[in-house]
């Protein structure tokens, strides 16, 4: 049981790190594309500082 828990932990932190990855992607398409424009709620907190 230990092992087949282990693979399916490893299954969902691969799936996790490949959200991670697209997401990242894609925020980073959405900042090319509009650089100054700031979607609210996103670096709210930088701007406050």
């Amino acid at each position: 049981t230990k092992l087949s828990h282990q693979k399916g932990f490893h299954e969902t932190h691969v799936y996790v790190v490949d959200l991670l990855r697209r997401l990242k992607e894609i925020l980073g398409e959405y900042r090319q594309a509009s650089p100054k424009s700031k979607p609210c709620g996103i670096g709210r907190k930088e701007d406050a500082t």
